[in-house]
Order: structure tokens, then sequence, then C-alpha cells
């Protein structure tokens, strides 16, 4: 219960400033990148400043910009497929 409740604080805390989450494009698109945000970007302080993808071994930025090193690891999978 307890995590559960961190997340929907966390989401509530971004989403209370935001407009434009009035149809389901725009909400799914918030979502996933929120998601992004929150597993690849975001360090926790639980898991002493990793992400859950640095955790778990399936990411891990090869930049100090982990936004930029998640977009171009993106890119490039996606070119290869």
């Amino acid at each position: 219960n307890n995590m559960v409740e961190r997340l929907n604080g966390t989401v509530r805390q971004r989403v209370k400033t935001m407009r434009g989450l009035d149809n389901l494009k725009s909400s799914r698109a918030f979502a996933e990148g929120f998601a992004a945000y929150y597993n690849y970007i975001r360090p926790h302080m639980s898991l002493r400043g990793r992400t859950p993808s640095q955790v778990a071994g399936t990411w891990e930025p090869n930049e100090p910009n982990r936004w930029k090193s998640l977009i171009k690891t993106c890119s490039t999978s996606a070119s290869d497929e």
C-alpha cells in the first residue's frame, strides 16, 4: 500500500500543474512518457540513487544526460529492427 500511495503522490504532483489530458491520445502519451521517466531517468532514494532499470540490469546510461542516452539507445535499437 505504501508503494502505491507514493506513486500516486508522485503522479498527482506532476498532473496537478498540467493541462490538456482531456483525451485518450494525450493521456496515453503522458503515461508512457512518465513510465519512461520513472523507470529509466529518475534516481530512487530506496535504490540508493539508481533507477529501476539499473537495478534490473536492463539499461545503463552511457552519458550524463540520461534522456539523451535513452533516446539514442531507443533510436539505435529501432533502426536495427
